[in-house]
């Protein structure tokens, strides 16, 4: 069964990627699929649901084996309980191929294979159906393979992974927003060519072209557009945890901190990159852009203040293009400043719908949303308050997030460790901010409000 098991598992990622390629395709023409391709994909269904039901009635047998195996042995050696009655590895008919309902119990049968047993034998069983994915990326972290045992580690099942990818894109405000470029499974970067323009005046546009009025029979002037590249390599980023044989012994304990854990950690880490990064083995962040145009503070403007010119100039050299994907990221110390400016008082008040909150009390500047963030400095720090189209902001990674594990890194102390890695990077698609075809004051998807100290 165990050779049988794993060829089904295979089947059915080669079939699921053959109807990814041809929806692709289909995206790429029209969005519909030819009649050939629709009756392939009516083949491939019937097939995946054969395949789904046959992997069910496998795993329905393997935990009826283990039950039996539980029932005649009241503990694994090494002193590691026998998962009882209720414990369910299995998990039928999930697109993304696996056996374990959770990352939990999948590092129970990690320890369970590693310290032996007569439950070990199927443990491994199970832990050698897990999807394969790119080995390479934890070599060089556990000092060779990773295929299992003592060396390296087990595969985290594909499907955990991807959870955390989830959570991170979920939850995180600025990952949802940027341009997400995802790269094929053997790919370490891109190149990306794109329009050299940094001003709009006759002879600048699209770096270089310019149209003319002509009369008949004259011939307008040769112009042509010049180009640049924007060059993203992947970086890693990497969390590590270790988990003590008490907390092994509870399942949903080790999903919540391992799988949350480290979403949030990697989130955080990738997150302060695109915002600040310094492109030194990381993306380069949007405030750290050649395009960043720096709105400097009023004459005689007391420290640690925010003042409607401050925004109104701010807003004024937004490129207009950007203005409905734009977001204000501000420093929660800035939050009170803000109160303030949406409050009219008299005459000399700020007009409220300059400052506004919602009847839901979203709080929003020139009708775009603010959005307190952690990465922001501090009240009266440039950056402190930053207006940002991160649609221009081209992000890519590779497969996601990356886990593995192993007993023997923390062996003496009764641990295992457990890793993901995310491979990104990250860069403004503009290489400059932009002079208008008429006005002094140049434009950029980027504005941020300098130091007021």
């Amino acid at each position: 069964m165990p050779n049988k098991y794993q060829e089904l598992i295979q089947e059915r990622a080669d079939l699921v990627k053959e109807a990814g390629g041809a929806i692709d395709a289909a995206m790429d023409r029209d969005g519909v699929l030819t009649a050939e391709e629709q009756i392939r994909d009516d083949e491939i269904n019937g097939r995946l649901k054969v395949i789904n039901d046959g992997l069910t009635t496998m795993d329905v047998q393997r935990e009826r084996e283990r039950q039996v195996s539980a029932t005649t042995s009241a503990a694994i050696d090494h002193t590691m309980p026998v998962p009882q009655v209720g414990y369910v590895h299995t998990r039928p008919n999930t697109p993304s191929g696996g056996p374990y309902a959770s990352l939990g119990h999948q590092m129970l049968d990690m320890r369970i294979a590693v310290l032996g047993g007569k439950d070990s034998a199927a443990a491994q069983e199970r832990l050698a159906a897990v999807e394969p994915f790119h080995q390479e990326l934890f070599a060089d972290a556990l000092g060779a393979g990773i295929a299992i045992d003592s060396d390296g580690g087990f595969l985290v099942q594909t499907d955990f992974a991807s959870e955390i990818m989830r959570k991170m894109h979920d939850v995180g405000e600025l990952l949802r927003r940027v341009r997400n470029i995802p790269l094929p499974a053997d790919a370490n970067g891109i190149k990306m060519p794109m329009v050299d323009e940094s001003s709009r005046v006759d002879g600048s546009r699209l770096g270089g072209i310019r149209g003319y009025w002509v009369e008949e029979g004259e011939a307008p002037t040769a112009t042509k557009p010049t180009f640049a590249t924007l060059n993203l390599e992947l970086h890693k980023v990497a969390a590590l945890g270790y988990a003590s044989e008490e907390l092994l012994s509870h399942v949903s304990a080790m999903t919540a901190m391992f799988v949350d854990g480290f979403a949030e950690e990697l989130r955080f880490k990738v997150e302060d990159a695109i915002f600040e990064g310094n492109g030194a083995g990381k993306p380069q962040g949007f405030t750290n852009a050649n395009c960043v145009i720096s709105v400097a503070k009023q004459s005689g403007q007391a420290a640690n203040t925010v003042l409607h010119d401050n925004l109104k100039k701010m807003w004024a050299q937004s490129w207009a293009r950007s203005r409905p994907n734009m977001i204000w990221l501000i420093n929660q110390d800035v939050e009170p400043a803000l109160d303030d400016l949406a409050k009219v008082i008299g005459t000399g008040g700020v007009e409220p719908n300059w400052v506004t909150y919602s009847p839901e009390g979203v709080l929003r500047i020139k009708g775009r949303p603010v959005v307190a963030s952690e990465y922001c400095s501090t009240l009266g720090t440039v950056d402190d308050i930053v207006l940002v189209d991160l649609s221009q902001y081209f992000f890519v990674d590779r497969g996601g997030v990356q886990q593995a594990q192993s007993l023997h890194v923390r062996f003496t102390t009764d641990e295992m460790a457990f890793r993901a890695t995310y491979r990104v990077d990250g860069g403004m698609s503009w290489k400059e901010a932009l002079t208008p075809f008429k006005g002094t004051n140049t434009q950029s998807p980027v504005i941020v409000l300098d130091t007021r100290a």
